[in-house]
């Protein structure tokens, strides 16, 4: 049985909130309603990260004693990833499928649209220091790599199935 997928929820994020302004100040504990049907309250509670960084915020799941930054909405109201027990969407892919995806990604942030596994490296974008383009050029090789093998395993085993042993 395949577990559900974290983005097919609706979710509450602590730190989109405290970057609108949505979060009031001294409070301890949030109010949330979903589609008029679940009323909830949950607990905020507040954490120390250095001296640099100030306080950090955080949801204290409904279900368990869990410090969250994110709750979702099941059917029995908010919980956190682990006791809705949510997988993300990359957890379900094969491995040639999760290589094309981290190309894909990759190529992107190298500012190349639309993204293809079969065209040459992109340029340099003048933003980037050459020191990361390398890094990134570097990791995309061995994506490839990974690709080229996850799809001559499918390959090989497609071809055992259907009884062309080579």
């Amino acid at each position: 049985m395949t577990r559900p997928i974290v983005e097919g929820y609706q979710k509450v994020d602590i730190r989109a909130m405290r970057r609108n302004g949505q979060l009031p100040d001294h409070a301890s504990m949030l109010s949330f309603s979903f589609s008029g049907v679940h009323d909830q309250t949950v607990q905020l509670l507040h954490r120390r990260r250095g001296q640099l960084a100030g306080v950090r915020m955080y949801f204290r799941c409904p279900r368990c004693p869990r410090a969250c930054e994110l709750l979702y909405f099941g059917r029995a109201g908010l919980a956190c990833q682990k006791c809705l027990r949510l997988a993300y969407c990359m957890e379900g892919l094969s491995k040639l499928n999760r290589a094309t995806e981290q190309i894909f990604k990759l190529r992107r942030r190298l500012g190349q649209e639309p993204a293809s596994t079969f065209d040459d490296p992109p340029e340099k974008p003048r933003w980037m220091r050459w020191a990361t383009y390398d890094r990134k050029i570097e990791r995309l090789e061995i994506l490839d790599t990974r690709a080229d093998q996850a799809l001559r395993r499918s390959a090989a085993g497609l071809l055992v199935r259907c009884g062309l042993d080579l």
